[in-house]
């Protein structure tokens, strides 16, 4: 084969590009919009039937390009009413604030949100679908650039203005049809790979659910108990409500007034005296940058300050009732908001406690009481009135041992499997920029 020379593109994320290929700016390919959400929602349906596709965030999928369907749909009373255009079938459409990355392309003429932005090709200008995969290969560069303030976002002049490398139209195609083919093969490992993650993970909960309520010996018989949750125990062992087994139940409000927690406490995105602890940190095993605090507020703090070894447990948002067990750490650590602080008495093993809040019937009792109102959060009542099984505390070092080997063996086998999930998506996202950008010709 040939070898293909090559030019500098002059644009840092391409790099070098075939010496036969343009550059073009998106909003010189295509029609920039976003779109738009009538007052009080009025004309969103869930029917889709002769109404029109509206797109959100939700809607995207890592793993299918294709935009196929949406939640919810707009009525065409309700385009002509609010005088929307309408984007039109082919179009890419991405996320431009808070989830930027979600893209898509979409086989008929649609609408959406404000979060989204629709890329309109024009005719005859741009394979249609050769701009989705320029947007995939521009993307660590658009999310570098984005412009943070609560959320990132980026605005269709931004987007407009994105270069992307431009063969003629019959390559792109080749291209575009070539992606489609391999990432599709990769995309379907990928589901394999993490329908079996997520089969691990129900596999671990139900172990843990059963030695929690069942315990180890079942030879030893069981009572009948009148409990909506439990409907019977291992002999010898005790049905309670978590408040039974609690000698501290706190949080970082406890420390003050919301006044005098914003005149002491200042946090920090540099390392200094203590780490402030969140459920963030916790789910990255305490991997990412965190944030800190000084002395002087972390002796403020001092009603929730750790020592490694606490049950923490997420009372807000979508995780409430999420317990996580901090972790014995060298320096210094403060509880963040958003989580209580649990700590046990004599009746029950702190790491036994952990492994009964992550089974299915507390987390059944908690999401209940979570989602009662239309914001999912907790109060301290709603964790202590949850009814657990307590076993006597010379068996519980057996099932605490048994627990630790068990899970130990299901998490080694769940952490490679998303170890090779990381390696296939960086494999795909490499792909995509290699032929994109014309290192590799199809």
């Amino acid at each position: 084969m040939e070898e293909v020379k090559m030019k500098d593109s002059n644009v840092k994320w391409i790099g070098q590009l075939p010496e036969d290929w343009n550059l073009y700016r998106i909003k010189e390919l295509s029609q920039l919009k976003s779109g738009g959400t009538p007052e009080g929602n009025e004309g969103i349906v869930s029917e889709e039937e002769n109404n029109i596709r509206w797109y959100t965030a939700p809607d995207f999928n890592d793993t299918n390009l294709e935009l196929s369907s949406s939640e919810r749909s707009i009525t065409k009373e309700a385009v002509q009413q609010n005088s929307y255009k309408l984007f039109t079938a082919h179009s890419t459409l991405m996320v431009a604030i808070a989830s930027i990355g979600k893209i898509g392309i979409t086989n008929t003429d649609c609408y959406s949100n404000q979060q989204i932005t629709a890329i309109m090709p024009k005719e005859k200008k741009v394979f249609p679908k050769f701009i989705t995969y320029g947007l995939l290969a521009a993307m660590d560069f658009i999310k570098d650039t984005a412009l943070y303030t609560t959320v990132p976002i980026v605005n269709s002049l931004f987007i407009g203005n994105i270069k992307i490398p431009y063969p003629i139209i019959s390559e792109q195609k080749r291209i575009a049809e070539f992606l489609d083919k391999k990432c599709s093969e990769i995309d379907e490992v990928i589901s394999k790979t993490e329908e079996q993650i997520s089969t691990l993970e129900n596999y671990q909960k139900a172990l843990i659910t059963e030695t929690v309520t069942k315990g180890l010996h079942p030879e030893n018989g069981f009572d009948d108990i009148k409990n909506k949750w439990h409907k019977s125990k291992p002999k010898k062992w005790k049905i309670c409500r978590i408040k039974d087994v609690l000698s501290v139940l706190t949080d970082y409000t406890a420390n003050g007034s919301f006044q005098t927690l914003a005149d002491n406490v200042e946090y920090l995105d540099y390392e200094d005296f203590a780490r402030v602890i969140r459920l963030t940190d916790l789910r990255v095993k305490m991997e990412n940058a965190g944030i800190y605090v000084n002395e002087s507020a972390y002796n403020f703090l001092s009603k929730s300050s750790l020592r490694g070894g606490e049950i923490l447990v997420a009372n807000v948002g979508a995780y409430a009732g999420l317990f996580c067990e901090m972790p014995n750490v060298t320096y210094k650590s403060t509880l963040g908001p958003n989580m209580f602080l649990l700590k046990t008495n004599n009746l029950l093993k702190s790491h036994l406690f952990y492994y009964i809040g992550l089974s299915n019937v507390v987390l059944e009792q908690l999401i209940i009481k979570a989602t009662a109102s239309a914001q999912p959060k907790l109060n301290k009542q709603d964790v202590k009135t949850v009814y657990i099984l307590v076993p006597p505390i010379e068996e519980q070092d057996e099932i605490i041992n048994y627990l630790d080997n068990a899970t130990k063996k299901i998490e080694t086998i769940i952490n490679q499997q998303k170890e090779s999930l990381e390696t296939l998506k960086k494999y795909k996202k490499s792909l995509i920029y290699e032929y994109v950008t014309g290192k590799k010709r199809v």
